[in-house]
């Protein structure tokens, strides 16, 4: 992934916030899940996909084992399958053919083809990651300040992933993802929560490329096949 501190936390945003995915059965026929949070998350899915594109701005909070908790600022833009990524040291760009990574303390930027894979958690998919191959449980209606929450719990089937359970947050109000946090199976934890969203935000294709006049002076890397 891309944060600078822990690559495998970029790894998680790239792959909790790209999903869009089409609807998959669960691989295991013989799976059991709980139809009031399914019912729950395909609400949730239909009110992301009637969505033309968003911005939100995200807190994210990681917690290392034997450290203590921080938090990091970040602002993300979705439209299909393209996104940015905005923080503090860097920014990431996808138009769904190639990713530029920037780093805002060496005015540099790297920009590879966008190979993404189907079967992990990323920027699109903190909306609809539960379409893949996931178990999923209803766990109760929860409250933060003065909004209501349904809390459903999510493990992926595939027992090699780096993470066992996903937690996510579902808005009764407008049926959208405000939060989700992943545990890994390393102790590190990674929670994300939406502080403000900006619904079919007017965002242009050519917003979702790196713009060189927009930052004099970057050297790029085109590692580009």
């Amino acid at each position: 992934m891309l944060l600078t501190i822990h690559a495998h936390m970029i790894k998680l945003i790239i792959l909790g916030l790209l999903g869009w995915m089409a609807f998959q059965q669960p691989s295991d026929p013989g799976m059991q899940t709980d139809p009031e949070a399914r019912r729950i998350l395909d609400n949730s899915s239909e009110a992301f996909r009637q969505l033309e594109s968003l911005r939100a701005s995200l807190t994210i909070t990681i917690e290392l084992p034997e450290q203590p908790p921080y938090e990091q600022q970040s602002t993300v833009f979705l439209k299909d399958q393209q996104f940015k990524l905005i923080m503090e040291d860097e920014e990431i760009i996808c138009d769904n053919k190639s990713i530029w990574r920037y780093l805002r303390d060496m005015n540099e930027v790297q920009v590879n083809d966008y190979e993404p894979t189907d079967d992990e958690i990323t920027p699109t998919n903190i909306f609809t990651i539960y379409e893949n191959d996931f178990h999923y449980l209803y766990a109760g209606k929860v409250s933060e300040g003065d909004r209501s929450f349904e809390e459903i719990e999510l493990a992926p089937m595939d027992k090699d992933k780096s993470y066992f359970k996903v937690k996510i947050w579902v808005s009764g109000e407008d049926h959208l993802v405000y939060k989700m946090k992943v545990f890994d199976k390393n102790g590190s934890r990674y929670t994300y929560a939406i502080k403000e969203l900006e619904k079919n935000a007017g965002l242009q294709d050519s917003f979702f490329q790196f713009d060189k006049k927009r930052y004099p002076g970057v050297h790029m890397e085109d590692l580009r096949f």
